[in-house]
């Protein structure tokens, strides 16, 4: 994002297209990304990602699914060795969150 110019930028499922939109063609290799994973994406509604202007820190919401219910979420403060760790990590918690909402009735 920032090597592009872009302090914000998101991905989101597009549902009557069934296809993954970003919100800038830099953000294409994100795009092949997602829609390739076997493995912790699974059709998640948004990805959205802003870099700090002060910190230049990655910052990022995950929302996996809200069709039980408005989305709750997490918090992770932590470093990654790489971008693909971090969304993986930021996709694994948006689904257990959904997961546990769901079981509690949220």
């Amino acid at each position: 994002i920032e090597s592009a110019g872009l302090r914000r930028g998101y991905a989101v499922w597009d549902r009557s297209a069934g296809c993954v939109k970003v919100s800038h063609p830099n953000l294409d290799p994100l795009k092949q990304f997602l829609e390739n994973d076997k493995i912790d994406y699974d059709k998640h509604e948004g990805m959205f990602f802003e870099v700090g202007r002060h910190t230049r820190a990655l910052h990022g919401a995950f929302l996996a699914n809200t069709t039980r219910g408005q989305g709750c979420g997490g918090i992770r403060l932590r470093s990654y060795e790489t971008v693909e760790e971090y969304i993986r990590d930021g996709m694994r918690l948006a689904t257990g969150m959904g997961r546990k909402s769901a079981l509690a009735g949220l």
